[in-house]
């Protein structure tokens, strides 16, 4: 699947902030999610790195149901 340099930007910042793998998936026609585990033992820094890629994006949350918190954030992509 192709992504826009936005969406790629977004993955290698959460990337960077969690030094985990971000995984990218088509969610709806138009929309790419962008999926990563937070490190157990996350720091106050991670947090913050974490927190700052969300605010910068419309649609984001959060899960803990698999005992392990994810996070993802979704990006429109603009049509070709």
């Amino acid at each position: 699947m192709q992504v826009s340099v936005r969406a790629n930007v977004l993955r290698e910042a959460l990337e960077r902030a969690t030094g985990e793998v971000a995984t990218t998936t088509g969610k709806a026609p138009g929309a790419v999610r962008i999926t990563v585990t937070i490190p157990e033992r996350c720091t106050d820094e991670q947090w913050a790195a974490v927190l700052r890629v969300l605010r910068s994006v419309a649609r984001w949350g959060a899960s803990d149901g698999s005992g392990r918190t994810v996070v993802w954030a979704e990006v429109q992509e603009d049509p070709c």
